[in-house]
């Protein structure tokens, strides 16, 4: 994804709290009513200890209101790591929920990575502003207080380091509940963009392997590369900071932002989530792992390297004896991927995976590399599918019931792996050079049965005819002019940057 650096040097991201009407009551808002401790005690009755509650998240605003809950009901702190924090609907409205959180006394921890693609450093100022809220940016180097000149000399200077960005994606509740996987905080990762929105794959976890999330988000939150916002952009006055809080709040307060039906939502969700445990879709597994690499990907020289997460896929891949699915937004494999799939073809595996069509891709580069591999990959006998843009199973799962965002087309984001029978990976990590060398990446391996079952039911589904073509040059012609150039152009981006 070489294309950060471009988007990074550009200007400043305005956000919608101009003219913001003010509010003297909240329609949106229900007040605090401590109900996460009373739920957490119902979902872990009967269970023992050391298992940790699994519950896939497939469907956007499900993964989006779950969140919601967690921060209006937490009661002791929230910590965040996100690539992608946005300053559209979704992010205002997420930025607003953790405001208030911290009205109430606790305590916030807020990381992001330095691109900040779509976000707004000084609203996250201002937020920082508060005594309750910390934020943190991870190796800023190339865009956040950064003038246009020391952005460029950044990019010629110190070309490895700027390559080098946190794709983690976690959010931790009270130390006992998270919620992470592919999605990041934008409209498009939760069905409520008009024009595209992504498939894509969280879990939230319960008790258990939560202690191991926590962990990691400890040591990205202590380590040097992560460096409080305050120290990087010019300060800001209480009276200025006050402001925004206000207006963050009134924008939430506002029912065309917020919508009535999702208040509805998520005051239902104590009872939403016992429900899942009563019918079996929230999980209790005995071993759930949570695999990150640390806060630098490695230490070597140039772009190559590998790291903690490569390792332990590459491990995985070797003790598949029946199948291998996978799902990834991009399909950029080395010598390193491609030859532990053709392990297991030779060891008679069967080696299945789904990515983006050039029409649904929302990566040209990353596209323009698949196309270097996918003749390889087909005569290595991997079974490679491409999603429609179109995917009527996939619109089918946008439950938002706003007609515009139903309507919009989809593209794969979700980077997700069956192996066998019993073995399920959720998380951030792209079957690219990026994720194996450059981005720090994380990911959760579900070892059970019935999770692996059931998200193989959504793994067929969206490999089958309506949602996806077999792989093919000609279903390049799917796509218009323009993206058929753009994906031209962007060939000369080197496969190390993908």
């Amino acid at each position: 994804m070489f294309l950060f650096m471009i988007f990074a040097l550009g200007c400043h991201h305005s956000t919608g709290l101009k003219n913001v009407e003010p509010f003297t009551e909240c329609p949106t808002v229900s007040p605090y009513n401590g109900q996460l401790n009373e739920t957490l005690e119902q979902l872990y009755s009967g269970q023992n200890d050391t298992d940790t509650g699994v519950l896939m998240l497939e469907e956007g605003i499900h993964a989006l209101l779950l969140r919601g809950w967690l921060a209006e009901q937490s009661t002791q702190s929230i910590d965040i790591q996100y690539f992608i924090f946005s300053a559209d609907n979704v992010g205002l409205l997420s930025t607003s929920a953790l405001l208030a959180a911290a009205q109430r006394g606790v305590r916030i921890r807020l990381l992001v990575d330095d691109v900040l693609a779509h976000g707004d450093e000084f609203m996250l100022r201002d937020l920082h502003s508060h005594p309750n809220i910390s934020v943190k940016v991870f190796n800023p180097n190339i865009n956040i207080g950064k003038t246009l000149t020391e952005k460029s000399k950044n990019v010629v200077t110190q070309f490895e380091d700027i390559n080098q960005r946190m794709h983690h994606k976690t959010f931790i509740v009270d130390g006992s509940v998270v919620v992470t996987g592919g999605r990041n905080v934008g409209d498009e990762y939760y069905d409520l963009d008009d024009e595209y929105n992504f498939r894509d794959r969280d879990v939230a976890l319960f008790g258990g392997a939560v202690e191991s999330v926590q962990e990691s988000f400890e040591l990205f939150w202590k380590d040097e590369h992560s460096v409080g916002i305050h120290a990087l952009l010019p300060s800001v006055t209480l009276e200025k900071a006050e402001q925004t809080w206000m207006d963050l709040r009134n924008y939430s307060c506002d029912p065309g932002n917020f919508q009535p039906m999702f208040r509805t939502l998520i005051d239902d969700m104590p009872s939403q989530l016992l429900q899942q445990k009563e019918s079996g879709q929230l999980h209790w597994v005995n071993s759930v792992q949570y695999i990150s690499d640390a806060p630098w990907k490695n230490e070597t020289s140039g772009l190559g390297g590998g790291s903690i997460t490569t390792r332990e896929l590459l491990g995985l891949l070797s003790v598949a004896t029946t199948r291998i699915w996978i799902q990834t937004p991009y399909l950029v494999l080395s010598e390193v991927g491609l030859s532990g799939l053709q392990a297991a073809i030779d060891k008679g595996v069967e080696v299945k995976i789904l990515t983006n069509s050039l029409a649904a891709t929302d990566n040209y580069p990353a596209f323009a590399g698949f196309k270097k591999v996918r003749n390889t990959l087909t005569e290595m006998g991997v079974e490679v599918y491409e999603m429609k843009p179109n995917a009527p199973d996939v619109q089918a799962m946008n439950r938002t019931q706003i007609p515009t965002k139903m309507d919009a087309d989809v593209g794969l984001h979700a980077k997700s792996m069956i192996i066998d029978e019993d073995i399920s990976v959720v998380g951030t990590f792209n079957m690219d050079p990026r994720s194996a060398n450059l981005n720090t990446e994380s990911f959760v391996v579900i070892r059970d049965v019935q999770v692996t079952k059931e998200m193989a039911e959504y793994f067929e589904r969206e490999m089958n005819a309506d949602n996806a073509w077999p792989t093919s040059p000609q279903v390049d012609k799917e796509a218009g002019l323009k993206r058929r150039i753009l994906t031209w152009l962007s060939a000369i981006v080197p496969s190390a940057l993908l």
